[in-house]
């Protein structure tokens, strides 16, 4: 189970000067950084396309269960986008979340 993802600007560019925040109801939380990672830029960018400020974070949960997420984005400390809540249902068959931000100015 996991989510993934890629912040872009209004003109779809890549931002990767960006945290992605992760976290849910009890406790676990979870930071990553758009375009850190080499593999998972060349994986999703083969998958969908896109920039190179994908991102990923595998979640220590089971997939057989329904739980709640929240992600944001944070710029210097500062939450910069909406917290966006996102619910994981019991299909295992749907176990990753793709949530992508855009940049509005």
């Amino acid at each position: 189970m996991g989510f993934a993802g890629e912040v872009t600007d209004p003109n779809g560019a890549a931002i990767t000067a960006v945290k992605i925040k992760l976290w849910d109801d009890e406790g676990w939380e979870s930071y990553q950084i758009p375009g850190a990672r080499a593999e998972v830029v060349q994986n999703y960018r083969s998958a969908f396309g896109g920039t190179m400020s994908w991102w990923e974070q595998h979640a220590p949960f089971s997939c057989h269960a329904t739980k709640t997420f929240y992600l944001q984005v944070i710029q210097n400390d500062v939450g910069v986008s909406p917290v966006i809540k996102v619910e994981h249902s019991e299909n295992c068959d749907q176990n990753l979340i793709m949530v992508n931000f855009k940049r509005r100015y």
